[in-house]
């Protein structure tokens, strides 16, 4: 049966209330959620950090306490975090009502290269963290030719070649654990790894590192068990490598 125009117009009255209704319901909400303490920002919980103290992340996230929690935007949060040199990767979400959690992943002190009177320290992707006075017992890198320098970018060297070399020959050195002292890389076709002041390893250029350095491991694990602490490991020339003792 077809309805008549009176009961049609009811049908509409009916759905213009309850659409106010709604309206009137999501504007109380608002107001609720933005302008009472309720949702205010009153705890931040940060993880991840061993370097950096939660005080300089909270002040780099650039959150306010007291700030409603809506109004914290996790994506500017989060691109706050990652423009500070030791954070190389940042998660913040909103616990409600009123915390918001950082979870970041802090880049590591791996080696210092000499700058005037300073050194400058980089992590094992050639990213620069800071200056220091003192290289903190880190690997020092010599060779490098570079005029200036960004904390939070990779070191930019005029060689690019040079530096690409440095992280394939960290990475290899991560990967077999190796401990050294320092890497020379003054010349690329003769690049030498001093393990310590009286044991160097003469790498020559910059093939095969991934094959060199395991080959390196293998040669110090045997003059350790041989108690010989000094003398040369040479991997520069083709066929077998070769130590010799220094006077």
């Amino acid at each position: 049966m077809n309805k008549t125009e009176f009961e049609k117009r009811i049908e509409r009255k009916k759905k213009t209330t309850i659409f106010m209704v709604l309206i009137f319901i999501l504007v109380i909400a608002a107001i609720i959620t933005f302008n009472t303490d309720i949702f205010s920002v009153n705890r931040i919980e940060v993880s991840g950090h061993k370097i950096l103290t939660k005080d300089s992340i909270v002040y780099t996230s650039g959150i306010t306490l007291g700030n409603n929690i809506f109004r914290e935007r996790i994506r500017t949060i989060e691109e706050n975090l990652i423009q500070h040199p030791y954070i190389k990767k940042a998660n913040a979400k909103r616990i409600l009502p009123n915390k918001i959690k950082i979870d970041i992943e802090e880049r590591k002190r791996y080696a210092a290269i000499p700058f005037v009177e300073n050194y400058i320290i980089i992590d094992n992707e050639g990213y620069v963290l800071e200056t220091l006075q003192d290289h903190e017992n880190l690997v020092l890198v010599k060779g490098l030719d570079f005029d200036n320098f960004n904390e939070g970018d990779v070191l930019s060297v005029k060689d690019k070649q040079q530096m690409g070399i440095l992280v394939e020959i960290i990475s290899a050195i991560e990967i077999q654990g190796l401990s050294v002292m320092e890497i020379d890389l003054t010349n690329t076709d003769d690049i030498r790894i001093n393990i310590s002041n009286q044991l160097t390893s003469i790498i020559g250029n910059a093939d095969n590192l991934s094959y060199k350095f395991m080959v390196m491991s293998s040669i110090l694990e045997d003059l350790a068990m041989k108690g010989i602490s000094r003398g040369v490991i040479d991997i520069s020339h083709e066929g077998y490598p070769s130590y010799r003792p220094v006077e």
